[in-house]
């Protein structure tokens, strides 16, 4: 692409590719430096699980936010295939949130009622019944939801559809290209500083991941972003085991194409450190075995670790960055990268292109409500 791009997206993630394929398609110039390989990490290490979010007690913002970003999903995703050519195997397996004893009974069942007043598609199924979905399921556990409009989709394979489609449309797209700094002037953002030089942009977006934290703490307004580390297992399971996504406080298994399944995922603060470990694995191992007895007897494929950006109140952290004009952070999405990423990338373009789409201003009003704007949804 000749000349300085409009754009630099520092950050070839899920967020990253997302925001720059939506920059692409509004015309924009668009640069992605990507520190590895786009995809790498985070989305590979990810479950990419496409549903309304879990961690809620009760309907909120947050729950609103992802709500709306699973029933969005099949949409993007269909555009995203025209677009780049690409499968990303997303599909609708349906799933099972499984509850082991009384208390996770008593809470799944109540999670269950305000969820359908929501208008979820969910139902509280009694351990025989969930076994008559899944068979392979413990017979002894308390009960399951079922969710059967829940999704599941790659999100290494996201990210680079998305870079696809981005590069299609003129995108700049580099791989293990590391940024060294936010170049500034004043208070205004100017480019980024590589090893080979400095990229000049009007707009830079910091969608770095756990390395936004690093990124910004030059800057007069540092982002409180820290990495919690995700190990996962895929391990072979012909036959189609399990059928459904199963997921428990300890463990999912997520069935994939090709005859395998996910194990997932730990949550360590540990750095950055992405070594898988023993310790780690096993306790995957135990958790899945408790929920699908035999798990544990699976054929071992490979061993993933994702760092995943959390913040202090772990809700994203999207909008201009106080003290720096021009810069936009779009990070700390912690475990829900894959699922928020085509929301958070039409609200990013929004902020930037101000062109007013009915998508850019959804996505706007929905990050919103559940906390994830900086002060100010537009960029200076």
């Amino acid at each position: 692409m000749a000349g300085s791009p409009d754009c630099i997206v520092i950050g070839g993630g899920m967020i990253g590719c997302s925001i720059a394929a939506a920059l692409a398609r509004r015309g924009a110039a668009v640069t992605v430096l990507e520190r590895g390989r786009i995809g790498e990490g985070a989305p590979k290490a990810a479950a990419g699980m496409v549903w309304p979010t879990m961690s809620s007690a009760t309907r909120d913002g947050w729950f609103d936010l992802c709500l709306a970003a699973s029933n969005t999903y099949g949409d993007a995703v269909q555009r995203l295939a025209d677009e780049s050519g690409m499968d990303t195997e997303y599909r609708r397996t349906g799933a099972l949130r499984v509850a082991d004893g009384p208390a996770e009974r008593e809470e799944h069942r109540a999670k269950g009622e305000w969820m359908r007043a929501a208008r979820v598609e969910v139902s509280w199924l009694e351990i025989e019944d969930a076994r008559r979905l899944e068979p392979g399921l413990a017979p002894d556990l308390a009960g399951a939801l079922w969710l059967p409009a829940a999704a599941q989709v790659r999100g290494d394979l996201m990210a680079a559809a998305l870079a696809r489609a981005a590069a299609l449309r003129g995108a700049d797209v580099r791989e293990h290209v590391a940024v060294l700094a936010i170049e500034r002037h004043g208070d205004t953002v100017t480019g980024v500083r590589l090893a080979n030089g400095t990229l000049s942009a009007a707009h830079v977006v910091l969608a770095a991941g756990a390395w936004s934290g690093p990124l910004s703490s030059g800057l007069p307004c540092p982002l409180l972003v820290r990495p919690m580390k995700g190990q996962s297992v895929l391990a072979e399971a012909p036959g189609g085991w399990p059928r459904h996504v199963v997921y428990g406080t300890a463990a999912s298994l997520v069935p994939r194409a090709g005859g395998r399944v996910y194990i997932g995922a730990t949550i360590e603060d540990a750095g950055f450190d992405t070594r898988a470990t023993l310790g780690g694995i096993a306790g995957l191992i135990r958790g899945a075995d408790r929920l699908m007895p035999g798990a544990g007897s699976l054929a071992f494929s490979d061993a993933r670790v994702g760092l995943r950006p959390a913040s202090p109140a772990l809700v994203p952290i999207v909008g201009p960055v106080p003290e720096c004009r021009g810069l936009i952070a779009a990070t700390a999405h912690y475990r829900n990268g894959v699922l928020l990423g085509p929301l958070t990338g039409e609200a990013v373009a929004e902020i930037i292109l101000r062109d007013e789409t009915a998508e850019g201003r959804a996505a706007l009003d929905l990050l919103e409500r559940a906390g994830a704007l900086t002060t100010g949804t537009r960029a200076p």
